[in-house]
């Protein structure tokens, strides 16, 4: 089958954390009983990948930096190749003799920070000294000239404290800051902790205050259409549509499936690399990845076929409409529940091919 560039490697090194967050898309936890991979997988599959035309490399877990030593040489080899590396950590476990390292290379990192309390974040992330922790370690990566992106998780409770969370941020020396609503996907979706409609259109509003404090610097899982009717500048605040055609994730164990998703099901895995190479898996075009190779904007199932600005976000995050409908194929599913409760704007509805 013919195949897009593999742009995107996204490499699960273990599913364990030192912490337990409330809102774990993947249920990660201190202590869990998943068969971890050889090191030399991991960098076999980042060479295979090179030939595949990688220009991207997500470092993730669970939490990555339980495998420091393997982190560190994955992201040397990328550096080495060129390639653009992402460590997306808690932040709790960047020693000094670990600063030292990651700032040898060239590398974003993203950590998170949900609550301007230390008593709440501590206690929605489930560990001691963690707000402590990644306080310090904030402009101790902007002093080394690696300033973090941090990831606030938007929910019911933090929601109307983010413009003290942002400044706090900002104050710290960070990039810039991202707001990811959290899904109900994994633990979140037991703890119920999840933005309503009317609370995700509040959120709206208050990004584009933040945005017009901090131009530039504020960026947030949110659709296209939301920002759209307060300004095209607005539009750079959105930073998720998934190149999900140009994109895999490797897992823990070796299983192959479109990222994370894969942990929590198990019916997406379309591979494992100890059986098969990298570039096998590709080719293939087996499971989801013939799925949504051939699968056009407008052919998505729901509001997402007739938005029209569904060229530059089609569902988005094809994970949660998973999660949400058990379809890859399904519409974002935030978008569908607006459009369902009657508040999707309709004057970004093309309902000529609305399916």
């Amino acid at each position: 089958m013919n195949a897009p560039p593999l742009e995107i490697l996204h490499v699960y090194l273990t599913r364990s954390c030192n912490l337990q967050c409330e809102h774990c898309w993947i249920n990660a936890s201190r202590t869990y009983p998943m068969v971890e991979l050889e090191d030399k997988y991991f960098l076999n599959a980042f060479n295979e990948a090179l030939d595949l035309g990688l220009d991207t490399l997500f470092i993730s877990g669970g939490e990555p930096l339980l495998r420091s030593d393997l982190a560190i040489t994955l992201i040397k080899v990328a550096n080495n190749s060129k390639v653009k590396t992402v460590l997306e950590t808690n932040g709790t476990l960047i020693t000094p003799p670990l600063l030292k390292e990651l700032a040898k290379y060239e590398i974003d990192i993203s950590l998170s920070l949900d609550f301007p309390s230390e008593v709440e974040f501590n206690a929605f992330r489930h560990g001691k000294r963690v707000y402590r922790r990644v306080l310090d370690v904030i402009p101790k990566l902007r002093d080394l000239g690696i300033p973090p992106v941090v990831v606030v998780s938007v929910f019911n409770r933090n929601l109307h404290s983010i413009f003290e969370i942002t400044d706090l941020i900002m104050s710290l020396g960070a990039k810039a800051v991202k707001f990811n609503p959290i899904l109900p996907i994994g633990r979140a979706r037991h703890n119920n902790i999840s933005l309503s409609v009317s609370q995700y259109q509040t959120l709206i509003e208050y990004l584009i205050q933040l945005y017009d404090k901090y131009p530039g610097k504020i960026w947030s899982m949110v659709p296209h259409y939301l920002l759209a009717k307060y300004g095209r500048r607005y539009l750079n605040i959105s930073r998720m549509a998934c190149n999900y055609t140009k994109m895999l994730g490797i897992l823990p164990d070796g299983g192959v499936s479109l990222c994370g998703i894969g942990i929590e099901y198990p019916e997406t895995v379309i591979g494992n690399i100890k059986e098969e190479s990298l570039r096998d898996i590709w080719y293939s075009g087996r499971g989801f990845l013939g799925e949504l190779r051939r699968v056009k904007p407008d052919e998505f199932q729901g509001i997402c076929s007739g938005c029209i600005l569904r060229s530059y976000c089609a569902n988005i995050c094809p994970a949660f409409a998973y999660e949400e409908y058990k379809s890859f194929t399904a519409s974002f599913p935030v978008c569908q529940k607006l459009f369902e409760e009657g508040v999707f704007p309709h004057e970004f509805i093309d309902p000529s091919v609305l399916r």
